[in-house]
Order: structure tokens, then sequence, then C-alpha cells
């Protein structure tokens, strides 16, 4: 009895009565059916246990030890003595006109949270990629109810439906994804969130995105209540390319030996100085001392990723005012064009100063969706994209 215990929920076929097992190479056989019971006419409601025939249902149970199950399940059909329906008897294993036991599809779905392919999923179950899709294709995810305190909002690109980027929304107090978009149209992000009531935008209080112009258009007219934070990613690589823009300006101008040493070391100058080897700083030096304007661009990033180290909030606002301004005017063409973005993006970028918020983990989202996607060789339609990556989070 204890081992039929551990069989039923192994393959999920609690209650039914072992007639027979038969085993060859790596398939397993088994036979069973149903105890006899009373059952409910579903047309009179008269309680009957007359059997009228029996018919054999070959099921896919999954895999045992290594070996895949076939249950061949003798299904009952009574009769009702009074108004002569037929009918099946009721079983808690396999639902109706299913080929796969309910434990078999249930494992289907909890596999495919996984980052692999339906045709891994296919493979495991002995089953076809077809069939793995039509299974996971009832699963749906509604638009949430409700919005979060914290929106981070970015695109990426998933080249579903013929569109070449689609959008995704985070809940970034909770860290979880709240919906995908099919694209990243201004009319479809204020469609679709118009179809929240005023008092529920307004319950966002810090709206999240890089620095794309329409989201910060939508964070405004939108969401009345929350602040508009630049993601500090976004804002801190113009230093980065800016300084690396004056890096092949400068090494085009030098001799071979040194352009390539230049090209070499090009990682050296991205890292923060203090967090070198004493040997790297030596390198970094060497760099800085050819090249005036690559000195200076290096001295504004080191400030600029400086400021986060410092306590005070408004004391990082004067410093970022500070360096901004002296960019500006530091008559180096790449810094003065850095400049002008901070200015645009000031307040924005004045807003992730102050808390504590930003698109790392919508980032992260993104990169787990970029590999779900090369795992599956790309998502044509995009509903069955949008349904995958959700559930990859749930």
């Amino acid at each position: 009895m204890l081992l039929f215990y551990f069989i039923d929920e192994l393959l999920g076929t609690q209650g039914v009565k072992y007639i027979s097992t038969e085993e060859s190479g790596d398939e397993l056989t088994v036979k069973v059916e149903m105890p006899r019971s009373e059952h409910i006419c579903p047309c009179c409601g008269t309680l009957t246990d007359q059997i009228h025939d029996y018919r054999n249902r070959t099921v896919n149970a999954g895999t045992l030890n290594h070996k895949h199950v076939t249950i061949i399940y003798r299904r009952r059909r009574y009769v009702c003595p009074e108004c002569g329906k037929r009918f099946p008897e009721e079983n808690g294993f396999v639902g109706r006109y299913q080929r796969m036991t309910k434990a078999v599809i249930a494992n289907i779905i909890n596999s495919l949270v996984d980052m692999v392919s339906f045709k891994h999923v296919a493979t495991e179950n002995r089953i076809s990629t077809q069939t793995v899709m039509r299974t996971f294709s009832p699963v749906k995810f509604p638009r949430p109810k409700h919005l979060p305190e914290a929106l981070g909002i970015d695109e990426f690109r998933g080249n579903a439906n013929r569109v070449k980027y689609q959008l995704i929304l985070t809940d970034l107090t909770s860290g979880k994804p709240i919906d995908i978009l099919p694209n990243r149209y201004e009319s479809t992000i204020t469609r679709y969130f118009m179809q929240y009531s005023r008092e529920e935008r307004d319950k966002v209080k810090v709206f999240v995105s890089d620095m794309f112009r329409e989201y910060d258009r939508i964070g405004k007219e939108l969401f009345h209540n929350a602040i508009r934070v630049a993601d500090p990613f976004h804002y801190t690589r113009l230093i980065i390319w800016a300084q690396e823009n004056i890096r092949k300006r400068e090494q085009k101008r030098l001799g071979k030996a040194r352009q390539k040493y230049f090209k070499r070391s090009k990682n050296l100058l991205t890292k923060r100085f203090n967090e070198l080897s004493p040997d790297n700083q030596q390198a970094v030096l060497r760099m800085l001392e050819l090249s005036s304007d690559l000195s200076t661009a290096h001295y504004y990033k080191e400030r600029l990723l400086g400021i986060r180290d410092i306590e005070d909030t408004d004391e990082m606002i004067k410093r970022l005012h500070e360096i901004t301004d002296s960019m500006k005017y530091s008559g180096i063409y790449e810094l003065e064009k850095c400049a002008d973005s901070y200015y645009n993006w000031f307040p924005n970028i004045v807003n992730s100063l102050k808390c504590n918020y930003s698109n790392g983990f919508t980032e992260g989202c993104n990169n787990k969706i970029k590999v779900l996607k090369r795992i599956a060789f790309g998502f044509r339609n995009y509903d069955n994209f949008r349904s995958r990556i959700l559930h990859s989070f749930s």
C-alpha cells in the first residue's frame, strides 16, 4: 500500500485501482481503472451504479525513474435507469478529451517558468512542440488592477509582431514586472495608462525611465503626483561615452605603437581610478600625460562618479551643478555636448539623487527576456511572447 501511495503521488493518479504493469526498455505501461461507485446522472439527477460498457484510453503519465509511463485507463461508462443517459465516470487524474494526465500538464506549465524552450519541454515529456504550445496557450495574464507606487518603464528589443521594440513596466518597490506592451509608441503607452482612473494613476509617486523624451512627457502628463527620475546608469554613461570619444580622437593622432596601447587600455579609463591596482593606475596616468583633453575628461568622469559617495543630498546637487557648468565651458566639444544633455535632464537627474530608485531591476528583467528570446530563437506572436515573459517571472 505504501508503494502504491508514492506511485499515486508521483503520477498524480490518486484513487485509481491498478490492474497490471508491463515494462519494456525505457517504457512502462500501467493498466488502471477507477473503483465502481454511484454516480449522479447529468440529465435527470438519478443516482446510479449500473454499468453500460468499458473503453480503454491511452494516457501519457510522464516519467518515473527515467522511464516513460503510459497509462491504459479502463474507463467505465454508466447508464441511467430512468432516462437512459450514458455518461463516463468521474476521475481526478485525466481531463475530458485529454491524452495527458493533469500532473503532466501541470509539469509542462511549471517547467516553462525556467529558461527552457518549448522543444526542450516537449522532448522531456515525449510530446510534440505544438502540444506544449497548445498546453501553454490557456495561460493568460490580465492587465494588473492597480499601479505600483514606484513605476519603472523601459523598452527591449523583442521583434514580435514585426515591431522592433516592446515595452516592459515594472514595480520597483516589490521587484516584479507588471506588464508587457506591444511597442513603445507614445499613443500605445498613453492609451494603456488611460484605462486606469485618475485616482489610480495618482497613486504612482515615482516614475523612473531612461533619457527618452517621450517617456518623460508621459510621466508628466499622466502621473501628476509622481516625481520623474532619470535612471543613473543612463546619465552616467554619457560622460563615459564622452571620454571614450575623446580617447578615439586622441588615439588617431598617435603613432601605431601608442594607438595599440590606447586601444587595449580603454577599459582602464572607464573604471574608477581608486579601484584600480597600482600598476593599472600608473598605466592610466601614462595615457593621461599624452593628451590634455583626455586628462580633462577623465577628471570630470571621476568627479561625476564620486557624487554618489557624498551623503548630503544638497551637496550632491551643488557638486553636480558645478561639474556641469565647468564642462559646458571646458572648450572640449564632447564634454560640452554631455553638459547640454545634463542641462536638459537636470530636474530628473536631481530627483535620482534625492531618491533611491533606479531602473536596475528593469534592466535585469530585460537581460532575462533577451536570454529567453535567444533560447526560443525568437517569438513572432506578441501575445505568446508576453505570456511567456510574465510566466517566467511568476
